[in-house]
This record gives structure tokens, sequence and C-alpha cells, in this order.
């Protein structure tokens, strides 16, 4: 069954279609070719014709790009009209709005979120705190933070979830790896390993994950950044842990690549987090739903209707494969 075609994938396309450039494309939205690229296919799945073509001279359009190029143009009219009209009313005059997040959701998901944000909520200001999910729950239960955005990795009083995606966490490895051409990950002790900081929540769900294998966890480098992790990876210093979406582009490249942590998954929800005291505002309806499209275009999350907060979701996680 087709998912909801998101307005963010409408911009891209259109984007495309009017510099014909996937490089010019990404710098005038703010985002990767990566990014534009998946977030094409997945439209294209969507409407169940291929819309953009690639070839030696660069990118043209399909006859059916051609054909839904005005109504797509013209939808964005429509919507950027909307909100136009919305935003003058005074139920849309929240001036602020605090947001705790993870790092990885500070760089990889909040972006393209605020571009579209801004476009209705242009004066509203934005305070944005990087932080645990543990300390984004506590912020929004104690009225520090208006919403959160994070793995949902704990139970948390007081406040209500949005279920936005579900990644996995996986190994990456440089193409020359051993396990590239095995495909599979053996002899994890003997890896020097990279991982999120110890205080962050990827590095304790790893910490559980090698534990409930027999296996202790420990790196050889801890950093809070996930970009750091990826050189460090690329440099051969070790095997790192991070979701595939946040090297998209090195592994689009074949700079990197990814192999699971063993035979079960390690898998993260997504999500939103508001206090329950309070019913939520037009802005974090909007900001909650911008998630929800942006997380699907970034983790290749499952479809799902219109945001709405809802009690906690399912968080499923899963074991390596055992090693003796």
């Amino acid at each position: 069954m087709p998912g909801p075609i998101s307005s963010t994938q409408l911009r891209i396309f259109a984007a495309i279609a009017n510099r014909l450039h996937m490089g010019e494309a990404a710098r005038d939205l703010g985002l990767t070719t990566s990014a534009l690229s998946h977030s094409m296919r997945s439209l294209e799945a969507d409407l169940g014709c291929r819309l953009i073509d690639r070839g030696k001279a660069g990118i043209t359009l399909t006859p059916s790009g051609r054909e839904l190029i005005s109504d797509v143009e013209k939808l964005i009219s429509q919507l950027d009209s909307l909100r136009k009209k919305a935003a003058s009313r005074p139920e849309w005059k929240q001036t602020s709005l605090r947001i705790a997040a993870s790092q990885s959701a500070c760089q990889y998901l909040l972006p393209p979120v605020l571009r579209e944000f801004t476009g209705s909520f242009s004066s509203m200001h934005i305070a944005m705190t990087p932080c645990s999910a543990e300390e984004a729950a506590r912020r929004v239960e104690d009225g520090r933070a208006d919403l959160a955005v994070c793995p949902q990795t704990i139970s948390a009083k007081g406040v209500n979830l949005l279920f936005i995606g579900e990644d996995e966490l996986r190994f990456l490895v440089p193409p020359a790896h051993p396990w590239t051409h095995r495909g599979r990950a053996t002899q994890i002790e003997l890896q020097s390993l990279i991982t999120p900081d110890r205080e962050s929540d990827s590095y304790k769900l790893i910490r559980e994950h090698f534990k409930s294998e027999g296996l202790e966890l420990q790196p050889l480098i801890e950093t809070g950044s996930d970009e750091a992790i990826k050189e460090f990876i690329r440099i051969g210093l070790g095997v790192g842990v991070l979701p595939e979406w946040s090297a998209r582009n090195e592994m689009d490249a074949g700079k990197l690549c990814s192999i699971p942590l063993g035979r079960k998954r390690l898998r993260r929800s997504w999500c939103v987090m508001r206090s329950d005291a309070r019913p939520a505002t037009l802005a974090e309806d909007l900001f909650a739903n911008l998630c929800q499209s942006v997380a699907r275009d970034l983790m290749g999350a499952p479809a799902q209707k219109k945001a709405s907060f809802s009690p906690r979701p399912r968080v499923s996680k899963g074991g390596a494969k055992r090693r003796k």
C-alpha cells in the first residue's frame, strides 16, 4: 500500500526538475544529494512511475515527470498560501519552541524539519538542547522543553509519545575489511571498536546487546560525533557502530560498508515527546508531522498516518550473534 506523499518529497522533486542537477538542487534545499536520491526513490515508488532519468548528459524528466511537475508546483504554491493564511490566526501566535534532541537528531533529522517548519513560523524563536533520551524526557516532564526528539529507550512518566520511525544499529567497516567479503561479523571480541560516547543512549543499547551475548563492550574510541566515528573507520582505526542512514553518503560513495551486528538486529524506535499535562499546540503538531515525514525519507521508516501523540510505542531490541 503506497504511503502518504510529503510536502518535502514534492519540494525535492520540484527543485530537481528546476535545476536538472542533483548537486545544485541539494544546495538550494540545504540537504545532501543522498537524501534527495532517497526521497525521489520513495516518491517514485509511491506514485508507481519514474519521474527522472540520470544519464551522461545529466538529469532529464521522464514523460511522467513532465506531466506531473506542473501539478506539483501548483500544490506547493497552495501549501505556501495555506501556511500564510493559517499563520495569521491568533492561535498560531506561539512565539518560541524549546526542543531537546539527541546528537544524531540535531545533525541529520532536524535541519530539514526546521527548514519546512520555519516556512510557517518564520518569527518563532527555536531553542535546541542536545541531550540523551533520559534527559530529554526529564526536560519535557518538568517544563524545560516543549518537545523532545530522540530514540525511545526509556519508560517516561508524564509524557506522550509519537512514533516517527525505526532504525537499526549496525557495524560500519571499510570496504577492504574481511567482514565486507564475508557479509557477517566474526570474532567481534578481537576488533577495535569505535562507539558513541558512554553517556549516550546508543552506547547503552550497544553495551546491553553485547552483554546479552556474553561479550563485554570495551571500545578503543568513544566520541559523541558521528562524523568523527565515520572518519576513524575510514582511515582504518577500527570498526564502528552507527545506523546506516547516518552514513548513507559514505556508503553510496563506496567508502564504508554496513554489516549486521548478528543474526538478530538491534533496532531503535524514534519518537517525539511532549508533556501530557496540556494539549499540543498547532506549532507542535506541525513540527511532529514534519519529523515523521523526514524520518520516513531519512530512515526508510514505515508509512504512517498523520501524526498524533499516543501512548508509549513499541521498542524492538535484539542481541548480536553469540560468540564463544
